[in-house]
C-alpha cells in the first residue's frame, strides 16, 4: 500500500494562455497536500475533526489549486479539489498503493487536459476564455 511518509509526482496540463503543457508538482505528506504551480503554490491541511482547510495563491477566493490552473486559462471544475482531498486520504489511510494513486490522479489530470485543449474557441467568447 501507500509509503507513510510522502507521495511525489508531477503532472501536465495543456494550458490554453501559453500553447503547451505545463508541469505542475503535487506531494501528498501526513502534513496534507501541496501543489506548485509555476511561483505559485497551494496546501491543504486536515484538521482532526474538521474540514479540509486550503491556504495558497488566491485561496480568499476559492480553492487555490483552481486559481493556480486559471492563472493558465486552465478552467478546471470545482470537483477536483475535492476529489484532491479524497485521493489523499485515501492514501493517508493506505487504501492504495502509489501505482494506484498515480494513475487515478493521471486520470483526473487528463480529463482537466482534455477540458482545457477543448475549450470554447469561438471569436464570440474572446476574453472569457
Amino acid at each position: 500500500m501507500a509509503s507513510a511518509t510522502s507521495f511525489k509526482t508531477q503532472l501536465r496540463v495543456y494550458s490554453p494562455r501559453w500553447g503547451h503543457e505545463d508541469t505542475f508538482g503535487l506531494t501528498f505528506d501526513q502534513e496534507g497536500i501541496h501543489f506548485d504551480g509555476i511561483g505559485k503554490s497551494a496546501s491543504c491541511s486536515f484538521p482532526p475533526n474538521a474540514d479540509p482547510v486550503w491556504t495558497g495563491y488566491h485561496s480568499g477566493f476559492g480553492n487555490p489549486v483552481l486559481a493556480i490552473l486559471s492563472n493558465d486559462s486552465i478552467y478546471a471544475p470545482d470537483v477536483v479539489g475535492m476529489a484532491l482531498e479524497s485521493a489523499w486520504e485515501k492514501w493517508n489511510e493506505e487504501e492504495c498503493s502509489d501505482e494506484e494513486l498515480t494513475a487515478a490522479l493521471n486520470e483526473l489530470f487528463e480529463w482537466v487536459d482534455q477540458m482545457a485543449r477543448n475549450k470554447p474557441k469561438h471569436d464570440f467568447w474572446a476574453g472569457i476564455f
